[in-house]
């Protein structure tokens, strides 16, 4: 159960919804093959988040980045944190 509420993956006791930055900043961000799977896997753990909402933080807001941080995978990750 730790590892599934680490992974924000079951219900948070809060019971509002998170913000795509809160999401990120708690995983320290989220790997995927490709930006289909980058975007299902954010809002897999965000409630009531939506792929426009992640799509607005990252071009308009310019709050979080898609990255290739690591072996050219790629990643989305605060701005904060790519810096």
């Amino acid at each position: 159960m730790l590892g599934l509420r680490a992974q924000r993956l079951i219900l948070q006791e809060t019971g509002r919804p998170a913000s795509v930055k809160q999401v990120l900043t708690e995983l320290c961000g989220v790997q995927a093959q490709g930006l289909p799977a980058a975007l299902m896997s954010v809002h897999a753990r965000g409630l009531g988040l939506a792929a426009v909402d992640i799509e607005r933080e990252r071009m308009k807001v310019r709050t979080i980045v898609r990255t290739w941080c690591i072996c050219g995978t790629l990643h989305l990750v605060t701005a904060e944190d790519a810096c």
